[in-house]
């Protein structure tokens, strides 16, 4: 794979940017489930050196395992980034904590990484000082679980507060269940298909902010959705030049995999 390198990014990512009216502040950027390109994705080590080039802000992803302990995990399966086959809702925290993760752009098993349960993944936010994005992934009929176990982990943590974390997902229902426990905390949808800004009326959950697949935003839907109050994040931007144009849109941070 190329590698590309972008210098706009670094100069960005030292320019926070405050939100209207609002008690949190975002940098331009978020760290995509951490900086991977060296190191698998959603681990621990990825967290680290995404802290090292600059990041404030890192995403990443939260699922149950089969005995009920949240894990980061973007897939639902396993086998893209291990030697498992089946899901994350039907292996046990053992087994996934034990088995070597492997880096996506290589297809090479490092036997340095694995599994970073929920816990230990906010044991390292906060140690680091880092501003969490925390994606809650779940099959609807496992939402109510995932949430309140999600929710309990969090708790433990008092440097979690709205001014530095945000509770997003695609799941609305997994979202409301969230709320329920955590209605001090800010929310983001994440959407992955076309919308208008009437799509939102009638949701389950008081949303702070709109997380879209940025090919599907348009100029006029970003002001749209600006214009009815919420704040617009894209993913996954990987190109300099297709990050400027966001921002000129006025979206306010995108996620990216390239922190250089």
């Amino acid at each position: 794979m190329m590698a590309l390198v972008y210098h706009l990014f670094p100069m960005l990512l030292k320019q926070p940017q405050q939100m209207p009216n609002t008690t949190i502040t975002f940098s331009p950027f978020i760290a995509h489930r951490g900086t991977h390109l060296e190191v698998p994705e959603n681990t621990l080590a990825a967290f680290q050196l995404a802290k090292a080039r600059g990041a404030t802000w890192i995403e990443c992803d939260i699922q149950l395992t089969a005995d009920n302990i949240p894990v980061i995990f973007h897939d639902f399966t396993l086998e893209r980034l291990t030697a498992l086959t089946g899901k994350v809702i039907e292996t046990d925290f053992i087994t996934l904590a034990t088995t070597p993760l492997t880096a996506a752009h290589t297809g090479i098993s490092n036997s340095s990484f694995f599994i970073p349960s929920f816990y230990d993944a906010l044991a390292c936010f906060a140690s680091l000082k880092l501003c969490a994005h925390l994606e809650i992934k779940t099959d609807p009929k496992y939402a109510d679980r995932t949430a309140e176990i999600f929710a309990k982990t969090l708790k433990q943590f008092p440097y979690f507060t709205p001014s530095n974390t945000i509770i997003s997902g695609s799941d609305l229902n997994a979202l409301a269940a969230a709320h329920q426990y955590l209605p001090e905390f800010k929310y983001g949808w994440v959407v992955d298909e076309v919308i208008t800004a009437a799509t939102l009326s009638h949701l389950p959950v008081p949303l702070f902010s709109i997380h879209m697949n940025y090919h599907y935003l348009t100029e006029k839907l970003v002001h749209d959705l600006i214009a009815k109050g919420y704040h617009v994040l894209a993913y996954t931007v990987n190109d300099a030049a297709i990050a400027q144009q966001l921002f000129q849109w006025g979206v306010n941070s995108v996620f990216t995999d390239k922190l250089v």
